[in-house]
Parts: structure tokens; sequence; C-alpha cells
């Protein structure tokens, strides 16, 4: 095979490869104006929940159930038997997650003079390694 009939052959893979190109670039542009008028229904639909969600909702509140339906579940909350006995386990995690923020505080705030205790005493003790090393083998 010449390099003329190399190049020949390159050329033609390359035309192929254009048209191809530009079969895609139709079927892409096809797809994007599906895709347009697809966003705009589910845009509509979007306003038109929207605008339902809206009117159940002013539905609700004017409906004169609702008013005895929140009193009577009030008045039930209030004297159920376990009311008290759910308060105070309210008050005793309530307490509980006070406790141990305060003492997540002051541990936060020790840890460094401990750290630097600890750093001295290791210090002290490299410095004074061969005293204390001489004590010990008396």
């Amino acid at each position: 095979m010449s390099e003329h009939d190399f190049q020949r052959e390159i050329l033609d893979a390359l035309r192929d490869m254009k048209v191809e190109l530009a079969t895609t670039n139709a079927e892409l542009k096809g797809v994007v104006a599906r895709m347009d008028t697809q966003a705009e229904t589910i845009a509509q639909h979007q306003v038109d929940i929207g605008k339902l969600q809206i009117e159940i909702a002013e539905r609700r509140l004017a409906c004169p159930l609702v008013a005895d339906v929140k009193d009577d579940l009030n008045i039930h909350i209030l004297q159920c038997p376990l009311k008290a006995r759910m308060d105070a386990v309210e008050d005793y995690v309530t307490a509980q997650k006070a406790k141990a923020s305060e003492d997540a505080r002051w541990i936060s705030k020790l840890m460094p003079v401990v750290y630097a205790a600890g750093g001295i005493a290791v210090y002290l003790a490299a410095v004074h390694s061969a005293e204390m090393l001489k004590f010990l083998q008396r």
C-alpha cells in the first residue's frame, strides 16, 4: 500500500465520520426538542399541583371540624396518664444532655493542661535520666 492510498483511506474514513457526526447532531437536536416540550409539560403540571396544594390547605383551614379535632387532641394529650412519666423522662434526658455538654466543656479546657504536664514530666525524666538510673542501681 502506497502512501497515497493510505491518505485516501484516511480521508474516506474522515468523510464517513463527518456524515455520522451530522446524523448524530440531527438526532440530538430532535431529542433536545422533545425534552423541551416535555419540560414545558412538567412545569405546567408542577404549577397545577402547587395550586391544588394551596386549595387543599385553604379548605383544611376552613373546615369547622379541624378546630374540634385539635382541641380534642390537646385535651387528650394533657389528660394522658403517661404524660407525667414522659415529662419526667424528658426532664431526665434534658438534664443528662446538659451535664454531658458541661463535662465536655470542662474536659476540653482541662486537656491542654494535662498534655502540658505530661510533656513536662517526660522532659524532666529525659533530662534527669542519668541521675534516675544511678538511684535505681543502688
